[in-house]
């Protein structure tokens, strides 16, 4: 399967040749929303790229913190093109979200069960690992980052790369949040609205956008595909992809 990882990985290599015929010119950005791992930010920073990685998660932007600056100890030219925010990307930047953070991929806004797809929390028999906590996490729009008005954390060991330069365009941007894309993209209105952005890949899961969101499921995912198709984006589908462990699972017709 031609998995959404090995899409990622061409478009940092096209942006990589693209660099190389341009030696003189800027360094391309992407940005990556919902990371889990620094995996797919240091495919992006090893590339040549500005590596935005935006991350909630307690948890894991522990750990990606932590392997970003393992690999800069390897290599410490990274230093300065990986930039890390821990906010949850969102429809506002005021105020801080719920987020149940267990440290996993299925890391999410809100107080769901997400494995039985409702409201509440998890049954308590599921066990820390699955429960988590949920704490407090500040929400931002990702147009304030891409519109230079939001600084990356500081973090010791990254210093050179707490002050990146100003950003003109972003060459590709990677959503993956559990069913919160539709705050994500109500964001990014300005930079969808005027282009700002080359390529974006996104997670599109509609039960979870109508769950977390509180939203008609189809209108919720529906609307992100108006507002891309609205700015003149064209859309392509990548193969169906599922939680092993889900209750349901869809089958091609």
């Amino acid at each position: 399967i031609y998995a959404a990882e090995n899409v990622w990985y061409d478009i940092m290599m096209k942006g990589k040749e693209i660099m190389k015929e341009n030696p003189n010119g800027d360094h391309l950005r992407a940005f990556e929303v919902g990371a889990h791992s620094s995996d797919q930010t240091l495919i992006a920073a090893r590339a040549g790229f500005h590596a935005y990685c935006v991350e909630p998660s307690p948890k894991s932007f522990d750990r990606i913190y932590k392997q970003v600056l393992d690999a800069v100890t390897k290599d410490q030219s990274l230093a300065s093109y990986v930039h890390l925010f821990q906010v949850a990307a969102g429809s506002t930047s005021e105020g801080e979200v719920d987020f149940r953070t267990m440290g996993g991929t299925g890391d999410h806004v809100g107080e769901f069960d997400m494995w039985n797809m409702k409201a509440g929390n998890p049954p308590k028999e599921f066990g820390e690992k699955k429960i988590g906590q949920v704490v407090k996490v500040p929400s931002k729009r990702l147009d304030d980052i891409m519109y230079n008005k939001l600084k990356p954390n500081e973090l010791s060991g990254l210093e050179a790369g707490s002050n990146p330069p100003a950003i003109d365009t972003v060459f590709a941007l990677k959503v993956d949040t559990q069913g919160f894309e539709p705050h994500v993209f109500d964001g990014l209105t300005e930079a969808i609205k005027h282009r700002k952005i080359q390529y974006i890949m996104t997670e599109y899961w509609p039960n979870g956008m109508g769950l977390l969101t509180g939203r008609d499921k189809c209108g919720a995912a529906v609307g992100i595909l108006t507002q891309l198709l609205d700015a003149g984006y064209t859309l392509y589908a990548l193969p169906l992809a599922v939680h092993p462990k889900g209750k349901t699972m869809m089958s091609s017709q």
